[in-house]
């Protein structure tokens, strides 16, 4: 411990850009782009009541927009099939699926079905506040509580960005 007065030498903090996680995710994602013509997409759709699944898009499409990705708003849907169609139309390599409540969370088993079984490879993530113990094949959920820059790397590396 130093008295007052005493001079204490310490070695200096490294200089590092709070923002250099970042700018490398997007650099992978236009390194993807130059190879495929596009960035990497992201398809947002919303099963059940608009007006709680906006909550959960809009925290979707945040979270994943600083990463380079094209977030593409696939609106709200009230059935399976319609919602099936618009996703396999979008040529995303991921969906997030946002739902209002439990009620609207009801559907996403049959969607993730159904969209498993004409696109395997699809990255198929969930947003939603509802319990998260349900039975469907999801690669991963999200939350207020993730670590969004880990979510982005993780999302990036599984569909092979900057590879």
């Amino acid at each position: 411990m130093a008295d007052v007065g005493e001079r204490i030498e310490a070695a200096p903090l490294p200089a590092r850009r709070l923002a250099a996680p970042y700018e490398e995710l997007r650099r992978r994602a236009d390194i993807y782009r130059q190879q495929r013509g596009h960035q990497p997409r992201i398809f947002l759709i919303s099963l059940g009541q608009a007006e709680k699944c906006r909550t959960w898009a809009d925290f979707a499409r945040e979270l994943y927009a600083p990463g380079g990705f094209d977030v593409i708003d696939g609106g709200n849907y009230d059935t399976v099939e319609s919602a099936l169609a618009a996703t396999i139309d979008s040529q995303a390599a991921a969906v997030v699926i946002c739902a209002g409540d439990s009620h609207d969370a009801a559907l996403v088993p049959e969607y993730v079905r159904a969209l498993k079984g004409q696109r395997p490879e699809l990255t198929v993530l969930f947003a939603a506040d509802v319990n998260n113990q349900m039975k469907a094949d999801l690669d991963d959920f999200i939350d207020i509580s993730v670590n969004a820059y880990e979510m982005n790397r993780t999302l990036q590396d599984k569909l092979g960005v900057g590879a």
